[in-house]
């Protein structure tokens, strides 16, 4: 039998659900413009990573509504439409195609993959909490890819900009 806490983590797991329903859709509209945006080719590359990652995401995000019994549905998320809003004066502030952009561009993407991270493990412990049959599953293996992703976003920003700020500033 279902007490009033059960009941009133059951309906805070549901709602956060929503909220990252949404952000993940979110992200998905807005990748590919970064991807333009980006001139360094493996940044571009680990730019479609994310992209089907995220899309992959939804769909897991789906299973778990589904193992909750509810139907998928989305809730605004204020913390991604301020990174977007930040990330956009980014965009709007730096040279088209520079190294800059680029650097702006995995700023962004570390603070939306940073949101997943921590949305994705919260969203995980509280199922472990309440026990749904497989939603954990679902959950972890979002985590894990935008943790990789964190990683990749990272090398790119050690390795490849510092080469692209060389070749930059020597034209």
């Amino acid at each position: 039998m279902e007490t009033q806490q059960d009941s009133n983590f059951r309906a805070f797991l549901i709602e956060q659900l929503k909220v990252a329903y949404w952000a993940d859709k979110k992200i998905v509209e807005v990748l590919p413009a970064l991807q333009k945006a980006a001139s360094i080719a493996k940044l571009k590359e680990i730019l479609t990573i994310f992209l089907e990652e995220k899309k992959n995401h939804i769909i897991r995000l789906e299973h778990a509504f589904s193992r909750a019994d509810e139907p998928p549905a989305t809730k605004r998320c204020q913390e991604i439409i301020g990174i977007l809003a930040e990330g956009n004066k980014i965009m709007d502030d730096t040279q088209g195609r520079s190294v800059l952009r680029d650097v702006g561009i995995i700023f962004m993407a570390k603070k939306l993959v940073h949101y997943g991270i921590a949305t994705y493990g919260a969203l995980l412990t509280l199922s472990q909490i309440i026990t749904y049959e497989h939603m954990d599953e679902v959950l972890h293996e979002n985590l894990v890819e935008s943790e990789k992703m964190d990683s990749s976003l990272t090398a790119i920003a050690k390795n490849d900009i510092n080469i692209e700020t060389d070749r930059e500033s020597k034209e």
